[in-house]
């Protein structure tokens, strides 16, 4: 009888978590002298990306510069650490420097490399260098069938950058096809995150199922926790897309303390400047206003050049719709050298059509909207093409073309109703939802879903003062919160009161959650403590949305209040 033939041996798989606990396992043999600098520069490349880049960067701190220098895993890793540290002068040194000894072999590190490098350029509005940086990294590419995920992201940050919105979002596709042969799944989540971004202006609910799935993906593969942040910010704006303004607030809110806590300041003014524009479309322009020239004040000093320019067109968006052209037009002149990259071009052109609108200048008002919509068309733009078709009806309107306004009403309608837009964050306005509304007749009930403005009640939050007292009790406008505005939900006003005023108690620390559920239901095992905590945190949400500027945000570090400035806290709360 023949022998069976041995079964032949399958290679082992290293999973991703299999790999980090290599490199875990590495770096504490480096820590105990069984593992040089060579062995570490690989893992570096890595662990970097991970959760535990903190426990890397101790570690390359007490390194000697020279010791980094030679090594092209440790200087990129160097340069990652700085990047997130705001650092972007460090950051571009030694990822250059990294770029410098590279072994053209090790190319998915290459791709990386040219993708961080090639962001920091286009933060900077300088296209031209990102696009050498990539023209290098895909020359190692060139004799090979291998896609480059990351040089793919680079593509399609750079079209977004170009307002190609179409293109970019095929560019992310691609990416993500070809990430599983990316340095890290790290270029997985970052281009879930930037796609989810480039369809905020056409789908925006799906924006916030990708967003969604970023977050899951962090966890799973033990991915660096610093890009919650950012998947909040991202979130918020899908949200203020969808009309929710009160949880697109809460997300904010939610960004700009996970931000904070990890020192990514960048992100945090972002998430300012999306609060803002909630500010706005709550009817509350002046802090809108206050709040923008912070974004750009902090932005100038950071050298954040692109958010600085986005800062300058909002704040003349608002001096326009405070009734004031001419102001508008100052401003605009005043940030011109900020706003020359192409980024900035079709806004820049809405916006100047506004002013002419505004100045009643309707022939040179309507050629630049028809220019914007035709632009924003191409881009697949859905969003912006929606809130123009809305402003050239006015125009008709107003010049006595109601034929012609009926026509582009009933345009904008029929996308607001395929895409479920409720209003636009940009260059929106009540005049367009009156408009739409009077001459799409047979359109009436998707004109009623449009969203003149949030909150009627509340439109102005700097108009409404805010008093809270350290027992948790609430007065509006001096009169004391309603007692029934506590019995929303099925938590009950005693649970909903307490809980508000541990929160006050604490403020502005937040309170961990064991330590919440522990404290409201002490005969309660954790688990139905921890589903009672996640009950009544919805439901104060919901009451804290008719409270005008006082928002629950919750991450890892715990459960905090954020208050705006027409909130005042007594000493009795301060001294907590």
């Amino acid at each position: 009888m023949p022998k069976a033939k041995p079964p032949i041996p399958r290679p082992r798989v290293v999973t991703w978590r299999h790999q980090l606990h290599r490199d875990l396992t590495l770096l504490d043999a480096w820590r105990q002298g069984r593992a040089t600098l060579d062995d570490l520069a690989p893992a570096a490349t890595r662990l970097v990306d991970s959760r535990y880049r903190a426990e890397l960067a101790g570690e390359l701190a007490r390194l000697a510069p020279d010791d980094i220098e030679d090594r092209a895993g440790l200087a990129y890793a160097v340069g990652c650490l700085k990047l997130g540290e705001g650092d972007h002068t460090a950051a571009m040194r030694w990822l250059a420097q990294a770029q410098a000894v590279l072994d053209p072999a090790a190319r998915s590190l290459a791709a990386r490399l040219a993708f961080e490098l090639g962001y920091l350029y286009l933060v900077q509005s300088r296209s031209v260098t990102a696009d050498a940086v990539l023209a290098w990294a895909e020359g190692l590419y060139a004799n090979t069938s291998a896609a480059s995920a990351d040089l793919l992201h680079l593509r399609a940050l750079a079209a977004e950058d170009m307002g190609d919105h179409v293109r970019a979002r095929g560019l992310y596709r691609m990416a993500l096809e070809s990430s599983a042969e990316a340095l890290t799944p790290l270029t997985r989540a970052l281009a879930t995150i930037n796609l989810a971004v480039s369809l905020n202006h056409v789908d925006p609910a799906e924006s916030l199922a990708l967003t969604e799935f970023a977050g899951q993906l962090v966890e799973a593969a033990h991915l660096d926790r610093r890009l919650r942040p950012t998947i909040s910010n991202v979130q918020a704006y899908a949200l203020i897309c969808l009309g929710r303004t009160p949880d697109a607030r809460a997300a904010a809110a939610r960004a700009t303390m996970e931000a904070r806590k990890v020192g990514h300041r960048r992100v945090a003014l972002y998430a300012g400047f999306n609060t803002a524009i909630i500010d706005e479309l709550e009817g509350s322009p002046d802090a809108a206003r206050d709040r923008l020239l912070e974004v750009q004040d902090a932005s100038r000093a950071e050298g954040f050049t692109d958010l600085e320019g986005w800062a300058s067109l909002r704040l003349a968006w608002l001096r326009l719709r405070a009734g004031d052209p001419s102001g508008a037009r100052r401003l605009l002149d005043d940030a011109h050298a900020r706003l020359l990259s192409t980024r900035y071009a079709e806004a820049l052109r809405t916006l100047k059509a506004l002013i002419n609108l505004e100045e009643h200048r309707y022939p040179e008002a309507r050629v630049e909207l028809e220019g914007a919509l035709r632009s924003a068309t191409q881009r697949g733009d859905l969003l912006s093409e929606f809130v123009l078709l809305l402003w050239l009806a006015y125009l008709e309107r107003l010049v006595g073309r109601d034929r012609v306004a009926g026509r582009l009403g009933r345009r904008a309608l029929t996308l607001a109703s395929t895409h479920d837009f409720r209003w636009s964050p940009n260059w929106w306005s009540a005049e367009v939802v009156r408009s739409a509304q009077t001459h799409a007749p047979d359109r009436a009930a998707d004109a009623a879903r449009l969203i003149a403005s949030a909150g009627e009640a509340d439109r102005a939050r700097e108009q409404s003062t805010v008093e809270i007292f350290g027992d948790g009790r609430v007065l509006v406008d001096g009169c004391v919160l309603d007692p029934e505005r506590w019995r929303v939900g099925r938590t009950g006003s005693h649970v909903l009161q307490r809980l508000f005023g541990l929160l006050v108690t604490s403020y502005p620390s937040p309170l961990r959650r064991d330590e919440l559920a522990e404290r409201l239901w002490p005969a309660s095992d954790g688990d139905r403590a921890i589903r009672n905590l996640y009950a009544a945190t919805v439901d104060l949400r919901r009451l804290l949305a008719g409270v005008p500027g006082v928002v629950l945000a919750v991450d890892d570090s715990g459960y905090c209040l954020f208050f705006d400035g027409n909130v005042r806290l007594t000493e009795q709360a301060a001294r907590g």
